[in-house]
């Protein structure tokens, strides 16, 4: 995707918790002092849901062009 659809961005190291309950998936950021073995990602904070929405829509309903054999 392109990176303009993402309006706000943070730098973070980031965890997911993988135990089976209630908190499976659950992701957890730290911006300092982050437990050992986490790496640092950029995480979208806000995104230009609009503008997404009309590129989607843009590459469904486009001309497909086609090149017929000779």
């Amino acid at each position: 995707m392109h990176p303009s659809f993402a309006t706000q961005t943070v730098d973070e190291w980031v965890d997911v918790d993988m135990s089976f309950g209630a908190n499976d998936g659950k992701s957890t950021g730290y911006t300092s002092s982050p437990p050992a073995g986490l790496q640092k990602m950029t995480v979208v904070k806000r995104f230009d849901n609009p503008s997404f929405f009309n590129f989607h829509v843009d590459l469904l309903t486009r001309p497909v062009p086609v090149t017929l054999p000779n």
